[in-house]
């Protein structure tokens, strides 16, 4: 085989990196292109002040089926939320849990005044048709709004004012909930099947766990690309790489800049994430904390100390 790779790819996100993976498996060279100084694209862990601390509020589904079939989820040392939420209404918090998964939890959640009786039923409803990918069919059509599925569903406005809209703003970074129906039945399928959790080094160990299964030299750090000219790339340092075949493994706006395209319209989401050190914690156990008041600027938090100590 050549010095030349047969494969470039441009960006050492998870995308990146997994489609290097299956390369290497399929016995193809690659080498894999990263502007910045590490690997993980917007899934990266930094260590401040004896901290961990990840890019964003993010936690890992243990459900996503690709996910299943590309990690390793025991050396990942996933530790797991809690399933279910504790709401905030009303200055009172309140818990709703997966009563499948929790049901210690059963009684206080039929009584948790975030919607009525019917809308949990509801909610288990919308569990067993999204784990059989039935969901889209039964609304409509993949390209409903998430909006549109809940109200076919028959949910309550509180029940969708209260948990749904701050749940899945905060999954989606939208809170008009316009996020198509493929998208919700996915994740919602991906919720439904596994664990909420955080890795025992941060989010940015699951990019590493995927570096690790690479042969030595696939990635090239601070090599960001300049423009893409068919199947060669020309590197802001002036360096022509040519190759087989292409792939853009970046987000839509940065890969068409790259191709000398105009960015599409589509607009990226942006979220701020505070992180606080307190000398208590103020909550006990691994729980995801929503907003039902949709009141202030805080959305959703947690106490990431309870999840994991590390």
């Amino acid at each position: 085989m050549s010095s030349t790779p047969r494969v470039l790819i441009i960006g050492a996100g998870l995308a990146g990196l997994a489609c290097a993976r299956r390369l290497t498996q399929s016995g193809l060279a690659c080498t894999v292109l990263e502007g910045a100084d590490n690997v993980g694209g917007r899934v990266r862990t930094d260590r401040m002040e004896g901290f961990q601390l990840d890019r964003g509020f993010q936690v890992f589904l243990t459900g996503y089926p690709e996910a299943r079939q590309t990690l390793d989820y025991p050396s990942l040392g996933l530790q797991r939320f809690h399933p279910g939420a504790v709401i905030r209404y009303s200055r009172r918090f309140h818990r709703m849990s997966d009563p499948l998964r929790r049901p210690q939890d059963m009684v206080q959640t039929l009584l948790c005044p975030i919607g009525s009786l019917a809308d949990k039923f509801r909610v288990l409803r919308l569990r067993r048709v999204a784990l059989q990918q039935r969901l889209c069919a039964k609304v409509g059509g993949s390209s409903r709004s998430t909006l549109e599925v809940l109200r076919a569903y028959g949910f309550s406005g509180e029940m969708q004012a209260r948990f749904f809209h701050p749940f899945l703003g905060g999954v989606f970074l939208e809170q008009a909930l316009s996020t198509p129906c493929w998208t919700f039945e996915f994740v919602w399928a991906a919720f439904s099947r596994g664990a909420v959790a955080l890795p025992r080094d941060g989010m940015g160990a699951i990019a590493h766990q995927l570096v690790d299964a690479l042969p030595a030299g696939t990635i090239q750090l601070g090599s960001p690309v300049n423009r893409i000219e068919g199947t060669s790339v020309v590197l802001e340092s002036g360096e022509h790489l040519t190759c087989d075949a292409l792939v853009i493994a970046t987000d839509y706006a940065t890969a068409a800049r790259r191709r000398g395209e105009s960015p599409p319209p589509r607009a990226s989401r942006a979220a701020v994430c505070l992180y606080f050190d307190a000398p208590a914690s103020p909550i006990r156990g691994p729980w995801l904390i929503v907003n039902g008041d949709a009141e202030g600027p805080v959305r959703t938090l947690c106490v990431l100390s309870e999840v994991f100590p590390s």
